[in-house]
């Protein structure tokens, strides 16, 4: 806040403070989402060019997917924890993702029996509705809050780039029409994998900044809404 002072514009040094520390933060969260960005085709490069194999169920792109999932998953258990008003909701956020985790790592599972990935993808996703279920007045009021949140918007951007365009962008049927007779599946597979690499990581981005704000705020009644 300002007030006139002699004829002069003095600027209140708590005002300034809150200020120069916003700024701060705004530097810093889209600095971590620029060095996001360019890790994202660093990773595939990996695959890629260093150990030549491409992208498949075992390379380092697809455990950096997983990586990010459960770190999301994580994070969302720990918030949840933190705000018993908002548990409800969540615990099947974390839940979603418990069940993409168990779903990106059907590799391993599939080594028991093929297809039987689908059974801990059910228990894990039945766990956290029936959890959530025994607590659903705790569900759609913090959704509405956390929608108007920063940290939600970038996961749910996230998701919608996982489970949306990355399915559209990378299908065989666009890439074979694009490259004809030189197409070859490994193309189509190191572009859809990057991308949602890109979507996986913004979810991550988004749990983290979910738990941070969390934390910063858990003496108050919701989640700060950030404009």
């Amino acid at each position: 806040m300002s007030h006139l002072q002699g004829g002069e514009k003095v600027v209140n040094p708590s005002s300034s403070g809150k200020l120069q520390s916003g700024l701060l933060a705004t530097i810093v969260e889209y600095t971590l989402l620029t060095l996001l960005m360019i890790s994202v085709p660093l990773v595939v490069a990996v695959d890629v060019i260093v150990l030549n194999h491409g992208v498949h169920e075992t390379s380092v792109t697809e455990f950096a997917q997983e990586g990010l999932l459960f770190v999301s998953m994580i994070l969302m258990l720990l918030t949840a924890r933190k705000r018993p008003e908002a548990r409800g909701f969540l615990v099947l956020v974390a839940g979603l993702f418990g069940t993409m985790l168990v779903r990106e790592a059907d590799v391993f599972l599939d080594e028991i029996s093929q297809g039987f990935w689908v059974y801990p993808a059910l228990l894990v996703s039945a766990g956290a509705i029936i959890y959530s279920i025994r607590l659903r007045s705790n569900i759609i009021t913090p959704l509405v809050d956390y929608s108007a949140t920063k940290g939600f918007i970038y996961l749910m951007i996230g998701l919608l780039i996982v489970l949306v365009f990355s399915r559209g962008f990378g299908t065989s049927m666009l890439w074979s029409e694009v490259m004809g007779d030189d197409y070859v599946r490994t193309y189509k597979s190191v572009i859809q994998e990057g991308v949602e690499l890109l979507g996986y990581a913004l979810v991550c981005f988004g749990s983290i900044h979910i738990f941070i704000q969390t934390d910063s705020t858990r003496t108050s009644d919701g989640p700060d809404q950030e404009q």
